[in-house]
């Protein structure tokens, strides 16, 4: 299924729209709730009448990492030919934590690194449940802002879905600044 974000577009007029991708079981008959994601690639033709679309390599995760695979991408046009992605990792409530999992591509989205998880500059890893989040890009200053419930500590699952928060994503480390992680909303006292 393709992810509710507008595609976006790169210096080469084609455009890039993320996609979760629910592979079949090996007859093709079922899926196994296990998602992978990609992208597509579009282009209009030279009459300028249809779309021409070309389906990167897809981006997987191990069980390790995420107990249904990796899904919903956040994608961020650094310039050029270059695209980071954040993908949403459900943990298993137990062992497995749910996590934004990375990914860059230097090709315009055909092929992407290796994920791994989202990092503060520091190191430390960035804890969030498995949901959505969103990158902004200020057109008066041009920071990046990521925007997702961060947390200070490891959770299991799918929430909390609080506070929201936004921290500045700094496009050549390919992290965020932790000393610039701001609450946006959080629940009102007794809620």
């Amino acid at each position: 299924y393709a992810v509710p974000v507008a595609p976006r577009p790169l210096d080469d007029h084609a455009f890039v729209l993320g996609l979760a991708l629910l592979p079949l079981s090996a007859d093709g008959t079922s899926c196994h709730g296990w998602f992978d994601t990609a992208f597509l690639r579009g282009r209009w033709t030279a009459a300028g009448q249809d779309l021409e679309w070309e389906q990167s390599t897809p981006i997987k995760v191990t069980r390790a990492t995420a107990s249904g695979g990796c899904c919903e991408p956040d994608l961020l046009h650094l310039g050029g030919d270059r695209l980071f992605t954040t993908l949403r990792c459900q943990g298993d409530g137990g062992a497995v934590f749910s996590s934004r999992q990375v990914s860059f591509s230097a090709d315009g989205g055909r092929t992407w690194s290796p994920p791994h998880s989202l990092r503060y500059d520091d190191g430390q890893p960035v804890y969030v449940p498995a949901a959505f989040s969103s990158f902004l890009q200020s057109p008066r200053t041009g920071k990046i802002w990521w925007f997702a419930n961060i947390l200070d500590h490891p959770v299991p699952a799918q929430y909390p879905r609080c506070p929201l928060s936004m921290a500045e994503f700094d496009p050549q480390r390919q992290c965020l600044r932790r000393a610039s992680l701001q609450v946006v909303q959080d629940l009102p006292p007794g809620a």
